[in-house]
């Protein structure tokens, strides 16, 4: 299967450099950065600014689809590494750490033609080790059909929870891979750029609504670290 290694990102240079491109450069898969026109330069121009997220998200699975990838590996361009069951990795090792489960999941997917989806816990949340287990939840960085990486919303701040609730939504299914965890360079919502360019707050409440129409018993929850104050509840997901 051909894998798509896509990193969409806005305002982010630096933060880019500092993280994803550090091991991103050593995967011996295709890969791109997706960027808007005015910070073109010998990467991948997706023709129209402030757009949102949302907007290259589309951008990205017509250009996998174009190009024949059977999976669009989805990665934000704060990623410091993939860690080795929270040992942090040095760019070359988590290069390789990615190849490995890059391996396992074309292996999955062939087997498994109802498999929608892969995705990873965070570093902190590794507290076991498992290969794989079911999971409704599709966080920040996951491996996709390239069919199910949008969906007909214009969802930017929850995109992650769009994936994964139309994944479930077509009768799909979401798995999560245990031996390697997501370590962000940068707080969730943190940093300059990317979808602190516009007011997220504001375009986060608005997305509830749409999650809502998605999928009507949908809930959410309070957070309190957050600047966007509510998220969805996947347990109230029953699919």
């Amino acid at each position: 299967m051909k894998i798509l290694f896509a990193v969409p990102s806005k305002n982010r240079a630096d933060i880019l450099e500092k993280n994803t491109y550090k091991w991103l450069q050593f995967i011996p898969f295709d890969w791109n950065i997706f960027v808007e026109p005015q910070e073109f330069q010998n990467i991948i121009n997706i023709k129209e600014n402030d757009k949102g997220l949302s907007y290259v998200k589309d951008f990205i699975q017509k250009y996998a689809i174009q190009h024949g990838y059977d999976l669009v590996f989805k990665i934000d361009d704060d990623v410091k590494c993939f860690t080795d069951f929270r040992k942090r990795t040095e760019p070359v090792e988590c290069a390789i750490k990615v190849h490995e489960f890059c391996n396992i999941a074309i292996e999955y997917f062939t087997k498994y033609p109802n498999l929608g989806a892969i995705t990873f816990p965070y570093s902190f949340q590794m507290y076991e080790n498992y290969l794989f287990h079911a999971t409704k939840r599709v966080q920040t960085c996951y491996i996709v059909r390239p069919k199910f990486l949008t969906v007909d919303k214009d969802i930017s701040c929850f995109e992650d929870f769009a994936v994964g609730i139309n994944i479930m939504l077509k009768g799909s299914k979401i798995i999560q891979y245990g031996l390697m965890g997501q370590e962000l360079g940068v707080k969730v919502g943190g940093g300059t750029g990317g979808l602190q360019s516009f007011n997220r707050k504001e375009k986060s409440l608005k997305e509830l609504d749409m999650l809502r129409e998605m999928y009507p018993p949908l809930k959410f929850r309070e957070v309190f670290d957050k600047e966007w104050q509510y998220e969805p509840d996947l347990r109230s997901v029953q699919l």
